[in-house]
């Protein structure tokens, strides 16, 4: 069935005796009951879409949007009867994301900015984290009168008891009753942050500091109010999209009934997807990120250089070959996702250590499937059934290689092969699905570092449009890490899939000291670690101007950023703007005119808009209403005279119908940018 992922296809084939067992052995989360879903949905208002599919899953949460996500709990049938509704756009199982952790908020420029006139350190600002949770004891988080600064707690691992989450999950914890608690007369609350990665995190956006009275320890924003999401699975760091989604608008509602503006701060990630905007939870973050007073940062990930990541371009009749190793002791999948474009037929087949070249009924074309057996006796099964994956026109190909009836993974290197039967394009991307870090270290298989390419490693939801991706640099030396001020090796690099430049800049990242369980603070690094020293920014930057978009607050961090030193090249994909530096961000913030685009219409093959000051314009296009979307414009057209009325004329270009967004450029110092998409419905003009 189209509408269903690769992985809810896979299931439905092989309809197991133990579903449980064969979800986890394809890396999606555990459920007490059925499977963990997204369901991408035509437009439709949040209430008619909750009785329209809730007879087919139970559903935790509806982000409305130009594509409406949910989220939710289902069984194999349920996914199948919700492919079946014409509102329905697509279904797809959770799969799993994973944790990506003094002086270096002087370095951000935050302390000036505590210090300055008026002061600014987040008050009346909310800051969301959706993490492994967060140590409610420590000071960092705590008034001085001992009262928690944490206005919701959702712990979605809590057993029901009290207030149930949304979906009947875990359980949520008000102020009120953290308050209670912290004194010692209330209710127990048992939430712990057991991995220690959410308290970190927490800390670098919003500690105060107050250990042993140590103001040098305090985050970018130390009077920030907090909402926290408790998501962890298992013992490491791995977390569950459809959860995500859950958290994410959990934290939304929370700031929309306190009235307040919200900054959420996303420091996990996954290579699953297309890594251009098409999964259902980047679908969501987009969606959330168009609202005023709204945020969301994602820290860029630390895939560069591991090898999870091959790519190229391949010509009509040739065979490329990307190897990729497996370990010694893999008992687990290994399952590789490769995209590309759909005017192209791409056949795709693997091949073990040691064994001949694939026959050519090894191989799968768009709109195949083909399973084997190895002579080790595992098991290989390559899903090329999703042609328009996502809705982007593009081919979406999963190979899963189990270990079948052998004990293991066959060692060695195992060799990706790609033949360009029909080519128009010939870009291709692959990835490694992560396997949890922690849990079984010799599990991971990579790309070997000859075949490897460490662009394109931005982790999925980074690569979303809209949301703000970060990169780490170096603020603290340790032995054998780069030197002082240079981009952290592991740091990941853009661009995205569709061509748009991320991260859209770099924090510090390595070595950070923050706050840690028991009260104390630990060191730590990565890009975990610099997404809140900007997620803290930005609530800075919300302080002073409450309504800002997360469009405009990524414009001011970008034109603000310092471009000194090793980040002296940028802009580029691999620092983005440059190095974070708040202070400048709120200079600009004071006088920042972002133009709005007035009255827009289409009179033929012309769109027309007037803005309140002179602006100079332009018109993006594309006949696929859905990459338009994503950001993959096919042409533009500009109006390059100031005026207060623009007009752009499509007239010329091949008959069609095109989807179209508009630019309105301020004149000035700062060409700040408004972008108008109609909400996502695009304005559309048809050329004759």
């Amino acid at each position: 069935m189209p509408k269903l992922d690769p992985k809810l296809r896979y299931l439905l084939r092989h309809r197991p005796d133990d579903p449980a067992a064969l979800a986890a052995s394809i890396r999606l989360p555990p459920a007490d009951e059925g499977l963990f879903v997204l369901v991408r949905c035509a437009g439709q208002a949040a209430g008619t879409l909750r009785e329209r599919l809730g007879a087919h899953m139970a559903i935790l949460a509806v982000v409305e949007g130009p594509q409406t996500i949910v989220s939710g709990l289902t069984s194999l049938e349920g996914a199948r009867a919700l492919a079946g509704d014409e509102v329905v756009l697509g279904v797809e199982a959770a799969g799993q994301l994973h944790g990506e952790v003094d002086r270096s908020c002087v370095e951000a420029g935050a302390t000036a900015v505590h210090q300055g006139v008026p002061p600014l350190r987040g008050e009346d600002v909310l800051i969301g984290f959706i993490d492994t949770g967060i140590d409610l004891k420590h000071p960092d988080f705590r008034h001085a009168d001992g009262t928690s600064r944490i206005q919701f707690l959702w712990d979605q691992k809590a057993a029901v008891g009290g207030a149930p989450g949304p979906g009947d999950i875990g359980r949520v914890y008000s102020r009120q009753e953290l308050d209670d608690f912290l004194a010692g007369g209330g209710a127990p609350v048992p939430h712990q942050d057991q991995q220690g990665h959410g308290t970190q995190i927490a800390g670098v956006a919003a500690g105060n500091g107050r250990v042993a009275h140590q103001p040098q320890r305090a985050g970018m924003a130390p009077e920030a109010d907090l909402v926290v999401v408790s998501t962890p699975i298992g013992p490491v760091e791995v977390f569950n999209p459809a959860l995500m989604v859950a958290g994410l608008d959990f934290m939304a509602q929370c700031a929309e009934r306190m009235h307040r503006p919200l900054v959420i701060n996303i420091s996990n990630g996954s290579n699953r997807g297309g890594h251009g905007g098409e999964s259902m939870l980047e679908a969501a973050v987009d969606s959330l990120a168009r609202r005023p007073g709204v945020v969301l940062v994602k820290s860029a990930g630390n895939e560069h250089g591991r090898g999870s990541h091959a790519g190229g371009r391949i010509a009509q009749g040739e065979t490329l070959r990307r190897r990729f190793n497996s370990s010694l002791q893999n008992e687990e999948q290994d399952i590789l996702e490769i995209w590309f474009g759909g005017d192209d037929r791409i056949a795709v087949a693997v091949q073990p250590p040691g064994a001949p070249e694939p026959l050519p009924e090894h191989f799968a074309a768009p709109g195949q499937v083909v399973r084997f057996q190895t002579q080790a006796r595992n098991a290989i099964e390559i899903d090329a059934d999703g042609i328009d994956a996502e809705g982007t026109g593009d081919v979406q190909v999963m190979v899963f290689i189990g270990r079948g009836a052998a004990g293991l993974i066959q060692p060695g290197d195992w060799t990706l092969h790609l033949r360009g039967d029909h080519v128009v394009d010939g870009r291709f991307d692959a990835w490694v699905e992560r396997y949890p870090f922690g849990l079984k270290p010799l599990e991971q298989a990579l790309f070997v570092a000859a075949d490897a390419d460490p662009s394109r490693t931005i982790t999925v939801p980074g690569t979303a449009r809209r949301i703000i991706t970060v990169g780490a640099y170096v603020t603290r030396v340790e032995p054998g890490a780069p030197p002082l001020g240079e981009l952290s090796r592991n740091s990941s690099r853009g661009p995205t899939r569709s061509g748009l430049a991320k991260p859209d800049l770099a924090a510090p990242g390595e070595v950070i000291f923050a706050a840690a369980p028991g009260g104390g603070y630990a060191s730590g690094k990565g890009s975990s670690l610099a997404a809140p020293h900007v997620a803290g920014a930005a609530a800075l930057l919300l302080q002073a101007r409450p309504r800002l978009t997360c469009e405009q607050v990524q414009q001011l961090l970008a034109r603000s950023a310092r471009r000194d030193g090793p980040a002296s090249g940028a802009p580029d994909l691999s620092w983005g703007a440059g190095r974070l530096d708040v202070r400048a961000a709120v200079q600009l913030a004071a006088t920042a005119t972002f133009p709005q685009v007035l009255g827009p219409r289409v009179v033929g093959t012309r769109l027309h808009w007037s803005t309140a000051v002179a602006c100079t314009g332009a018109v993006r296009f594309n006949t696929h209403q859905r990459r338009m979307l994503l950001g993959r414009a096919s042409g533009s057209r500009a109006s390059l005279e100031a005026a207060k009325e623009q007009v752009v004329d499509l007239a010329g270009l091949p008959a069609g119908h095109y989807f179209c967004e508009i630019l309105a450029f301020a004149v000035g110092p700062h060409p700040w940018r408004t972008v108008d998409d109609n909400l996502g419905a695009h304005y559309e003009v048809v050329v004759p």
